[in-house]
């Protein structure tokens, strides 16, 4: 489990503090504080299991996609949004000035909108996806159970949900799958969802 407290700025040190909270014969539990500036901004709760042999079945199946060498990589992506008529102008002007930085983990989309690119925002959204050099940050409850190993390195397929969004909470799951089709992780997060709640204008008199 990955629980965010505050806002994290990857200017400044971190100090991880680890607590040893159970040692059995297949389980281990550890805890794992980061904090920054005297303040606890994140805890990561984490199980580690000896492995072992035992039951093996997989119900879910990995929907039909095309792989990620048919796909444009985010850079494209990111091209093509300054001639989309579709966004308004202030956009495309601004993304024609801004700065692209590639992210810390490359993604390729399967469907056509990339307007979203979290895990708590879409409603359902499939995209490929493999580590870069760097790692990247978000804030809000994850839980992550490993079914099988993972190579961060190679493409991942990953499915996602969102079942409900109510009381400035959206709550989303997760697949992920490697390219054989076989289930590696399930994951759930619920993050806050709350409205622009920016200040009206000020009304100007017509006299």
């Amino acid at each position: 489990m990955f629980l965010g407290n505050a806002l994290i700025s990857w200017k400044k040190p971190f100090i991880y503090e680890v607590h040893r909270l159970c040692d059995g014969k297949s389980f281990a539990t550890r805890r794992v504080d980061a904090i920054q500036k005297g303040n606890m901004i994140f805890t990561l709760l984490a199980s580690f299991q000896k492995e072992e042999e035992g039951f093996d079945h997989q119900e879910v199946t990995m929907p039909a996609v095309p792989p990620p060498e048919m796909l444009r990589p985010m850079e494209e992506v990111h091209e093509s949004f300054v001639t989309n008529p579709l966004l308004p102008r202030t956009y495309r002007n601004m993304v024609v000035t801004g700065k692209y930085i590639p992210w810390p983990i490359e993604i390729r989309f399967c469907e056509p909108s990339t307007s979203t690119y979290g895990f708590k925002s879409p409603p359902s959204l499939r995209y490929w996806l493999r580590a870069r050099d760097k790692l990247s940050d978000d804030q809000a409850l994850h839980r992550m159970w490993f079914h099988r190993s993972v190579r961060a390195d190679n493409w991942i397929f990953f499915v996602i949900y969102s079942p409900v969004a109510n009381n400035a909470r959206g709550f989303v799951s997760g697949q992920m799958f490697d390219r054989k089709g076989e289930l590696l992780v399930s994951l759930t997060q619920e993050g806050l969802i709350r409205k622009d709640r920016s200040p009206n204008p000020p009304v100007t008199s017509k006299l």
